[in-house]
C-alpha cells in the first residue's frame, strides 16, 4: 500500500505587518498548529483559489473566501475552523467562485 505524500510549501508573499502566507493543501494537523501572532495574518491553499485561513490575535481561525473585484479586496467568511471540515469549507469556497 501505497501512502500519498502533500507536500507543504510555505512562502511569505509580503513582509508588513500584516503577514500572508500560502500553503499547497490544508490539513487538519496543519490548521490546528497555526498559531496566533500580535495581528492578524492569512494563509491561503493555493490548490484552490480565493480559498484561505484567517488568524486573529485571540487564537480564532476562520475559513474565508479571498476575491478582487475592480482593484478591491473581498473577503468573505466561510465558518471557523472547529465548525466546519476542511473538504466542506473548501466546496463552500468553489461555491463562492462560481458567484463572485
Amino acid at each position: 500500500m501505497r501512502i500519498a505524500q502533500i507536500r507543504l510549501f510555505i512562502k511569505p508573499q509580503n513582509e508588513d505587518t500584516n503577514m500572508s502566507l500560502s500553503v499547497d493543501v490544508f490539513t487538519n494537523q496543519y490548521l490546528f498548529e497555526l498559531e496566533p501572532k500580535e495581528t492578524e495574518y492569512i494563509v491561503s491553499e493555493t490548490a484552490c483559489k480565493g480559498f484561505s485561513v484567517r488568524v486573529f490575535p485571540s487564537g480564532i481561525k476562520t475559513f474565508i473566501y479571498r476575491s478582487r473585484t475592480n482593484n478591491r479586496s473581498n473577503k468573505l467568511a466561510i465558518a471557523r475552523v472547529n465548525d466546519i471540515s476542511i473538504n466542506d469549507a473548501r466546496f463552500k469556497a468553489l461555491e463562492l467562485g462560481a458567484v463572485y
